[in-house]
């Protein structure tokens, strides 16, 4: 009699902690705090799971962000948006935000994205000496017309980024600087004449000068090695 109540009991326990696995299991719920995809899934069909086991990663679909980097000689040409916080972030905040601009190659086709620059990273890279700055897409997974593909997590794309609208400025050819410092202009006498320049930004093809030239001037692009 002993053993019969001792097994009695046993089963009275196992069917109580059924009836408590099954009021658990009911109530179990496995959700994510916001919409988005998974990323990585660490758990399988049947896995045993604990309090507090991590059963996937995964990224918010609203929103998608890329990480750009800008060297430090393009940082003074941007509108960079300091004084933002994510949590002030209105619509009325983004409409004035810099553009960007994002392309994507895939196979034959290259796709063209619409973003913003959200916010900047607080420090330069230690690694690279760049600032980061973030850009945003807005739904990312909205396909805009047939055959549209979503830029996904992880997919390689080029950025142009909207800089600072500078007036009363010259742009020349790159070839027309000397030094990067001067260029020849042709005086009112048809004599060619050295004119100190101050650059602001350049590029392979062309130079931006704010000082040393006037509306008129007649800039040399005939490279000259010996200037008399």
């Amino acid at each position: 009699k002993p053993q019969i109540a001792a097994a009695q009991a046993e089963l009275a326990a196992a069917e109580a902690a059924l009836e408590r696995a099954k009021v658990d299991l009911a109530r179990t719920r496995l959700s994510a705090p916001y919409d988005g995809r998974a990323r990585e899934l660490q758990v399988d069909v049947g896995q045993f799971m604990n309090i507090g086991t991590t059963a996937a990663r995964i990224y918010a679909t609203d929103v998608l962000e890329v990480r750009l980097p800008v060297a430090p000689d393009d940082v003074p040409f941007l509108e960079l948006p300091e004084q933002f916080t994510m949590d002030s972030l209105v619509s009325s905040d983004i409409a004035t935000m810099p553009k960007v601009t994002l392309e994507t190659q895939l196979g034959p086709e290259r796709q063209t994205w619409n973003a913003y620059l959200a916010r900047v990273e607080s420090a330069f890279d230690e690694a690279s000496r760049q600032l980061y700055v973030i850009a945003e897409i807005p739904d990312p997974y909205r396909l805009r017309e047939e055959g549209d593909l979503p830029l996904r997590v992880g997919q390689f794309a080029t950025a142009d980024i909207q800089g600072r609208v500078m007036e009363d400025v010259f742009v020349v050819p790159r070839r027309a600087l000397r030094d990067n410092a001067e260029v020849l202009v042709v005086n009112a006498e048809g004599v060619i004449e050295r004119r100190p320049v101050r650059v602001v930004w350049n590029s392979e093809t062309v130079a931006v000068i704010d000082q040393g030239l006037k509306a008129g001037d007649i800039v040399s692009l005939t490279r000259i090695d010996v200037v008399t």
